[in-house]
């Protein structure tokens, strides 16, 4: 039995390719003892294939639920969201209101007390950046190569700085939504850089972008993943963050916690033992897993 979950994944209920079920019968099989879904919150102000529509949410949760009640004496299954800032906050955290939570509760007041039960229905919460708003049009971060080259061409002059700089900038605003648990895939702004280079992350001006955004984050969430997605996708050799931002998150005081950011049962968990020694080089000694309880430390050690 491993002594990590995995929580940043992704069913057919948005843009993965298995069934929560079979999720759920992956993570057992490959011997988590907790395991996180988190599907894409709904995005309704631009036009997507990867979200969940907000009439789905309902059938979401629910299923969610009742596997968590099929497998309880083999794993415990948590319910997560990935959420957008842009997207569609929903009534279900109105309805956690009217249950008594805190609207506006960061993870930094609850979740590292250890206690995320307040949540209900949903355990966790990830705050992610998945497009930038400018000169009036949303620009997906992470949806093709040809796009993102497209966006730097067209809105920002062919400057990819100053494009990342504009979704850092964006990133501030994962500090205010409501109940986020840990940072996800912070720089997926660099997905395409090893095999298409479009921007130059050892410019000043993109390391204070990103650091800014950071010391706002370590403040207000504490937590961020090493997402290790990219790898598995073959869009890049090492996880998200790169190794000088995860320095200096260290730095700054933040703690970690592993993801794959799985879209598939094949990539449940996968290349964790990279992630691990990613973290390791940035100065980390411990990684963070979450249960129904909350967050608990792990030693990364070899």
């Amino acid at each position: 039995m491993e002594k990590f979950g995995d929580f940043h994944t992704h069913t057919v209920l948005c843009d993965g390719k298995n069934t929560a079920q079979e999720m759920v019968c992956a993570a057992i099989a490959r011997g988590l003892p907790v395991f996180g879904i988190s599907g894409h919150m709904p995005i309704t102000c631009y036009q997507n294939d990867w979200s969940m529509p907000q009439d789905k949410m309902s059938d979401y949760v629910s299923t969610l639920q009742r596997l968590r009640r099929t497998y309880e004496e083999q794993i415990t299954l948590l319910i997560g969201l990935e959420a957008d800032t842009h997207g569609y906050l929903s009534p279900f955290f109105e309805l956690d209101d009217k249950q008594g939570a805190t609207p506006l509760q960061s993870a930094s007041e609850t979740s590292n007390n250890g206690n995320i039960a307040a949540f209900a229905p949903f355990d966790y919460c990830i705050g992610s950046v998945h497009s930038v708003l400018h000169d009036g049009e949303y620009i997906e971060v992470d949806g093709d190569a040809q796009t993102v080259r497209h966006a730097i061409d067209t809105h920002f002059g062919g400057d990819g700085v100053a494009y990342a700089c504009a979704y850092f900038e964006a990133c501030l605003q994962i500090a205010e939504l409501p109940r986020c648990t840990f940072v996800g895939h912070f720089d997926v702004v660099t997905k395409f850089n090893e095999r298409f280079p479009m921007i130059d992350t050892t410019h000043h001006a993109y390391h204070a972008a990103a650091h800014d955004a950071m010391e706002v984050l370590a403040k207000k969430i504490g937590v961020m993943e090493i997402n290790t997605g990219a790898i598995t996708r073959g869009w890049l050799s090492h996880p998200y963050p790169d190794l000088p931002l995860l320095r200096d998150w260290r730095q700054m005081g933040g703690e970690i916690i592993l993801s794959s950011d799985a879209h598939g049962t094949d990539q449940i968990a996968a290349s964790f033992d990279t992630g691990a020694a990613w973290a390791r080089a940035a100065g980390f000694h411990q990684a963070l897993t979450l249960d129904k309880d909350g967050f608990h430390p792990y030693s990364l050690e070899a």
